[in-house]
């Protein structure tokens, strides 16, 4: 056996566990010697079981006469090559208090083994008094960092006081001396009744006393064990798991603080009016952990009913627990329902925990703050209500883990907090003497505000006092001139607080900060100085209407120098209190903050509040265009008419920005055309294609293949390139809000290309995307399509897109914007469940075409970047006719649009037929349309002539 001292150290506590329960019997009946008996007889008992050659050498049995386990006594089993111990013991100390039903009886056994050589591991000597001092945990940390403290048996007991009252941060008055009532004691008990410091007496007992620490002021609350038997080891609690409760006595009821319950001793109840008074109650205790597991934890739990007998931390009858994990987390719970706390640093030291509850009463509804400090962190502050508890007041603490150590366990009422604040710390530098610069308030955590006396104290942080001057719960300026520092400047000051009630203090250094404003017209002078030359120029008081220096409106727009200024410090950064319009958009700034006539309020420092390219002064929102300069359009909003084109760009193609009927007509070389089934993308094995791309996957349309484009996969001759972020891909089918059935978009191969896409990640306003085709021979006429369809027609956005396709030396920009996320508003359908296809016919003027997708300014901030699902660009084959249908499309008004090339400066007749086999011949109304120099024509087809299900139609010669 390695260690057997280690592995009968239990069984010495189960004699110590056995002789108490013995002697419990005995308990204010009278008979001590009885008590003393049958204590002796439980540890015999215990020794017989016990394979050991024990020895008694310290015993009380001849000392008392009484019946006991008498010095040189053989005990144990005394089995050949079983340990020798040598043992101390006293089967109760405080026989008395048994006979009496008092508190503070312990029965002590104390082994070790003697040495090899037979030298005595424990020697018995005369008895004589000691004189002992103990003390919680904290002081005994302060003590080990600084041995100089006066904290010992030979220190004055006035001095011991004080510090212990300094450590623990309270009072002296709230300090609790436990002292034997001995007469040799009386020096004693006269120094700390002269210090003002709590007294306890106590008949018998000091170990005990030692070992259980105050609780409360109630003499008849003792601690049990419930849900499973805990241990006592080295003078602390050791948890096995389960909790431990308050009892009135070993065997009775529940011990209920409020002293509600019938029954309730009149120490009880006049400790719950201590509670009451004070405002509340702390539980404190000392604890080391075995680990630093999430798993193991320890909590205080109060506001249960007197019979449950459960885990109570999270059963839903318990109003409030905290429970502390040993890896430092916190958890907090009410009435069951959990949330976390803050975080305080792991260890298996001794941890100091405080639980701090603050009430004006124990009965059912009432409100309780509560607060839990672990080794000074704040780790949970919470309000709760007291509710189904019958107006009493119990409470448990609990455990997770086998060995955890608890230590210095007390209950008192809830210590003064007393803590003060400054409202206001900023003052400005033209301050007059004696002028207020803050407002000083105080409160206890208990009790809530309380009136103080302020005054400046000499200390860490006491550099300016001097500067200033308290009158009452005001902080002043004093006579110092704070014209000569600069703006930003800080003057610390130390001012103690002292409670007229309670009189708690606190002392704190407060830094106070100048603002530069010498002539104290409330503008700050770096701010007045950059717009006007003098301090005089601009007044922050002045309520003249200006304009003029001085007035207090010095550009006469409306809005006073003081609003102007702090407009400056939030909304508008810029805007300049010396000129009517800071924009210059021909709107003064109060006109367009606050709105004018049918204008809405507008962005002064702003010529173009919604970006859509058109002047605030212009864009009169009359909801009738007039002309470029009397636009009718709202300032607000990017397209007015929410047909797609923003204004500015309807405006500048001769479209109504007004109207929703009224588009601008797309360029003769590009065309909108639907998408349905697979035939319709117009694919063909037939066709001869330089690129073929599908976003996000691969597919196969009519026979031709696409390839995969993705962030990493680029096929050959493509480059795509992102802007402010990174490209990123969604894999096939990911349809987001779009339903193809309902837009009639059935083709398999579509909606294998439809279903993924790529796309940047950014998609602010600004962000934009390139697709640079290469490989391409100049002078060769080739048909790009872009295939398009709804990702999130939900959102706010339309994920409106620019497009500019830069083609050598040109660029066009047929759109401006595709409101991609829309197809009804894109095809005139009012199907935003379509998809479509842009395309784009064009004579390569370079090796390389370039699309660049914009996120256009004015857009929503999140207003998302364009998807490209497909794009593909086919060979166009030179034919013998110089005739070439480049696009259709219709407009507003359902014309039909055809965009062709043919001979420069040529006439053509437009001639229609039913069904291919019928000869085609002129229209209704015969049309000609006659191409320009370039040789680019267009037809316009009038509805009227199309109103037929469905028709042929032809330029010819």
């Amino acid at each position: 056996m390695n260690d057997p001292e280690r592995i009968f150290e239990m069984d010495f506590l189960r004699a110590t566990e056995g002789a108490a329960l013995m002697a419990h019997r005995w308990m204010g009946r009278g008979d001590k010697e009885a008590a003393d008996a049958d204590a002796c007889d439980a540890i015999r008992g215990m020794f017989d079981l016990m394979d050991m050659r024990g020895e008694v050498v310290i015993g009380e049995g001849i000392k008392d006469e009484a019946p006991g386990i008498f010095k040189g006594e053989k005990v144990g089993t005394w089995a050949e090559n079983s340990p020798q111990f040598h043992i101390a013991l006293d089967p109760v100390d405080g026989t008395t208090n048994v006979s009496k039903g008092m508190g503070n009886a312990v029965s002590c056994i104390a082994a070790a083994m003697p040495s090899s050589c037979g030298e005595n591991a424990l020697e018995d000597i005369p008895a004589f008094y000691m004189e002992k001092l103990a003390y919680p945990e904290p002081v005994r940390r302060a003590f080990m960092a600084d041995s100089s403290l006066p904290i010992s048996v030979e220190a004055p007991t006035e001095e011991v006081i004080k510090i212990t009252a300094k450590i623990l941060g309270k009072d002296v008055r709230d300090v609790v001396v436990m002292v034997l009532d001995r007469p040799r004691n009386a020096g004693y008990i006269d120094a700390i009744r002269r210090i003002g410091a709590k007294l306890r007496m106590i008949s018998d007992g000091d170990i005990a006393g030692r070992l259980s620490g105050p609780l409360g002021t109630a003499p008849d609350c003792v601690a049990r064990a419930s849900g499973i038997q805990q241990w006592i080891t080295s003078n602390q609690l050791a948890f096995r798991g389960g909790r431990i409760r308050f009892q009135r006595s070993a065997s009775g009821p529940r011990y209920d603080w409020s002293g509600a319950v019938p029954g309730s001793s009149a120490a009880t109840i006049a400790a719950a009016a201590d509670i009451i008074a004070a405002g509340g109650m702390r539980i404190s205790f000392d604890y080391v952990p075995t680990n630093n597991t999430s798993d193991n934890w320890i909590n205080v739990s109060v506001g249960m009913e007197a019979s449950f007998d459960g885990q109570a931390i999270n059963d839903g009858g318990t109003d409030y627990g905290v429970l502390l994990r040993n890896n430092g987390g916190t958890q907090r719970f009410k009435n069951g329902n959990a949330t976390t706390g803050a975080n305080f640093p792991a260890t298996t030291t001794t941890r100091h925990v405080e639980y701090l509850y603050a009430f004006s009463s124990f009965g059912d509804g009432s409100n309780v703050r509560a607060k839990v400090i672990v080794d000074g962190l704040e780790v949970a502050t919470d309000t709760f209500t007291l509710g189904g508890n019958a107006n009493e007041f119990y409470f448990v603490v609990e455990c997770a883990e086998v060995g955890t150590l608890v230590d210095n366990l007390t209950v008192t009422t809830i210590p003064t907090i007393y803590s003060y604040a400054l409202t206001g710390t900023s003052f400005i530098s033209g301050i007059e003497e004696g002028t207020s610069i803050g407002t000083m308030s105080s409160e206890t955590y208990a009790k809530g505000p309380e009136s103080s006396a302020y005054t400046l104290v000499s200390g860490t942080g006491d550099e300016d006092n001097a500067k200033f001057t308290i009158a009452g719960d005001q902080i002043l300026a004093g006579s110092y001139d704070f014209t000569q520092d600069a703006h930003g400047t800080q003057y610390f000051v130390r001012i103690q607080g002292t409670g007229n009630l309670t009189g708690g203090t606190q002392q704190k250094e407060l830094v106070l900060t100048l603002i530069k404003d010498d002539d104290a017209d409330d503008l700050l002078d770096s701010w007045e100085l950059t717009f006007a030359d003098e301090l005089t120029d601009l007044n922050g008081l002045g309520t003249g209407t200006g304009p003029g220096a001085g007035t207090g409106d010095f550009d006469g727009d409306g809005i006073t120098d003081y609003q102007e200024f702090q407009y400056s410090r939030s909304t508008y950064p810029t805007i300049s209190p010396i000129l009517a319009d800071t924009d210059g958009d021909t709107l003064d700034d109060s006109d367009e903050i606050a709105g004018a006539g049918s204008r809405p309020p507008t962005n002064p420092i702003l010529a173009d509040t919604d970006r859509d390219g058109l002047n605030d002064g212009a864009e009169t929102n009359t909801g009738v265009f007039v002309s470029a300069t009397n636009t009718g359009t709202n300032p607000t909003l990017v397209d007015t008419d929410l047909d797609g084109a923003r204004d500015s760009f309807e405006i500048e193609k001769n479209s109504n920005p007004t109207d929703i009927t009224s588009r601008p007509a797309l360029p003769s070389a590009f065309g909108l055309f639907a998408l349905t089934d697979d035939a319709s993308s117009g694919l063909s094995t037939d066709i001869t294609y330089t690129h073929k791309i599908s976003g996000g996957g691969a597919a196969t349309i009519n026979g031709v293949t696409l390839e995969e484009l993705n962030p990493v996969l680029t096929p050959t001759n493509f480059t795509w390139t992102v802007s402010a972020s990174i490209g990123a891909e969604i894999n096939p089918i990911t349809n987001g809000t779009w339903l193809p059935a309902t837009g009639n978009v059935t083709g398999p191969g579509l909606l294998d290309m439809l279903g993924g896409f790529t796309y940047n990640t950014y998609g602010g306003p600004g962000g934009f995307q390139t697709y640079t085709l290469s490989g391409l021979t100049v002078g060769e006429t080739y048909k790009l399509k872009i295939f398009i369809r709804p990702w999130d027609l939900v959102g706010a956005s339309s994920r409106p897109i620019d497009f500019e396709f830069i083609n050598g030396a040109t660029t066009d920009t047929p759109f401006g914007s595709l409101v991609t996320d829309r197809p009804g508003v894109v095809l005139n359908n009012g199907n935003d469940h379509s998809a479509y296809y842009v395309c784009y016919t064009y004579v390569a003027e370079s090796t390389d075409l370039m699309i660049r997708a914009t996120v256009p300014i004015g857009s929503l901030p999140a207003s998302g970047s364009f998807h490209l699902y497909g794009l593909t660009n086919e060979v166009v084959p030179q034919v013998s006719t110089d005739l070439l249908v480049t696009g259709t499309s219709r407009d507003a008004s359902s014309n039909f649009i055809i965009n062709y090339k043919g001979a420069a400066s040529t006439t053509y007749n437009v001639t229609k037929s039913p069904d291919l086999v019928t000869p085609f011949g002129p229209l209704t109304t015969p049309l000609t349309t006659t191409t320009d120099a370039a040789g680019v024509g267009q037809a316009i087809i009038p509805a009227t002539e199309t109103a037929e299900a469905r028709e042929f139609y032809r330029i010819e010669e």
